[in-house]
């Protein structure tokens, strides 16, 4: 059977984007997922997601996918993720701007894409944590989160 093992380790940037008109957060984590359990010969591709969800006054359900990785049969070495101090690829957004002190759920999902046969996913809570009170980090929204000269997963 695979290991997930995840840290939450900082809020980077929480900030209201005046162009868009949406709250927007990024924040750094820790991850190490085995995922050589789920290979076979039947597999042709996992999707390797990191998910928000919560709730708001304004909207019951709100699911986000900040991070992501394909993960190919063919590539041994990509089974096992291993990240450290990773910044999340995708902002952590509300539209409604009702994202201040709120509680966020982050599940590690993965979808399983057979060579022959249906596909499937899975979903396990990996963590949650309080959305801060107040706007902090920049001022303004970088194209994405995290240092500028970032290498790109995939």
């Amino acid at each position: 059977e695979g290991s997930i093992s995840f840290q939450l380790k900082e809020v980077d940037q929480f900030l209201q984007d005046r162009y868009f008109t949406e709250e927007v957060m990024s924040f750094t984590f820790d991850m190490d997922v085995d995922l050589t359990p789920l290979m076979n010969w039947n597999t042709h591709t996992i999707f390797v997601a990191l998910v928000c969800e919560f709730e708001t006054e304004t909207s019951a359900e709100n699911s986000v996918t900040v991070w992501d990785q394909r993960v190919m049969r063919e590539a041994p070495a990509a089974h096992h993720i291993q990240v450290t101090n990773e910044f999340v690829e995708y902002y952590l957004t509300d539209i409604n701007r009702k994202l201040k002190d709120t509680e966020v759920k982050i599940y590690l999902r993965w979808e399983h894409m057979s060579t022959i046969g249906s596909y499937y996913e899975e979903m396990v809570e990996v963590a949650s944590f309080r959305t801060p009170r107040n706007y902090m980090g920049q001022q303004k929204r970088k194209f994405t989160p995290g240092p500028t000269d970032r290498t790109i997963n995939y």
